[in-house]
């Protein structure tokens, strides 16, 4: 019983974070969590499913961008032209 009921939880912890999952839509800048550097932002390319998205990204370690795909659950916040462009002129901070 005990088996199940943590079954059950890790499959109530994944809907929840699924629920929370950001996905921008086609043409859309976002920022998101980064691993070697603190932020990423990009711009969605195509939306391949609530957890994947094609863009373009950019950081302090790839400044001229890079394409491919990108896991949502990193994204946390869905930017603005304008914010975009800022962290561009700022050197993506």
């Amino acid at each position: 019983m005990d088996f199940l009921r943590k079954v059950l939880r890790g499959k109530e912890r994944l809907q929840v974070e699924e629920a929370r999952r950001i996905v921008p839509e086609v043409g859309e800048y976002f920022m998101a969590k980064g691993n070697i550097v603190a932020f990423i932002y990009g711009q969605c390319k195509e939306v391949l499913s609530a957890e994947r998205i094609y863009a373009r990204c950019y950081s302090r370690a790839m400044p001229e961008g890079e394409e491919g795909t990108f896991d949502t659950g990193r994204i946390i916040d869905i930017l603005s032209e304008e914010r975009f462009e800022n962290a561009k002129r700022r050197g993506w901070p």
